[in-house]
């Protein structure tokens, strides 16, 4: 597999699959987590038979081509929509040509997170990195911006629920969150089954647009 762009490979414990190294998000990202003894996702696999559609919060199913800017116009209480793909360079580009294509900022979450929690108290870890997702997203108020980098949400110490997160930031500014995981059946997932960070959500109450 090839590295993604920006990231830096670990093989620390969870993160080996038929003797392959896992991709960790950024170096910030892996810093902090590897010197927890775990490492912050995510070198993802592709998955054959990924949706190519979108839903929104309510469940109904709209067509591929309907573009993100607009599923975001018609996003209900919560302004954000999910950019989701297994193959974290892919999802890169998609996030990249949408900010380009909309004029829209790029916030990468994982460095600023990061340098948040180095000067942190490991038992004040948790509530210091909510907090600084959502100070950082909000000094972009009201948006729209691309969201990147979010692997460092789901690192088990921190203890967080990453969606949300995203979702109570996005009451104040519009986000675009490039997701690194799947969607299909109604189900959000975060990673591969076999990472040791794989979550699914079964409603994630706000639109999510699976790219092909």
């Amino acid at each position: 597999m090839a590295q993604a762009q920006g990231s830096a490979y670990c093989n620390g414990p969870g993160h080996r699959a038929a003797g392959r190294p896992r991709v960790c998000a950024t170096a910030a990202s892996w810093a902090v987590a590897c010197s927890w003894g775990s490492t912050t996702a995510v070198g993802l696999r592709s998955l054959a038979g990924l949706s190519s559609s979108s839903t929104k919060s309510s469940g109904e199913t709209v067509a591929m081509g309907e573009p993100v800017a607009e599923l975001l116009a018609q996003a209900g209480f919560y302004r954000c929509v999910l950019l989701a793909h297994p193959e974290v360079a892919r999802l890169r580009r998609e996030a990249a040509r949408l900010a380009l294509a909309n004029g829209w900022p790029t916030v990468p979450i994982g460095p600023s997170v990061a340098a948040a929690l180095l000067a942190t108290p490991t038992s004040e870890r948790p509530g210091a990195a909510e907090r600084a997702c959502r100070a950082l997203l909000e000094a972009a108020r009201p948006g729209p911006v691309v969201c990147t980098d979010i692997d460092l949400l789901f690192e088990p110490s921190l203890r967080l629920d990453p969606l949300a997160v995203l979702r109570e930031a996005s009451r104040v500014t519009a986000l675009v969150v490039a997701w690194p995981g799947t969607f299909g059946d109604g189900r959000l997932a975060y990673a591969v089954p076999e990472h040791a960070h794989y979550r699914i959500w079964r409603n994630p109450e706000v639109p999510v647009s699976a790219l092909a």
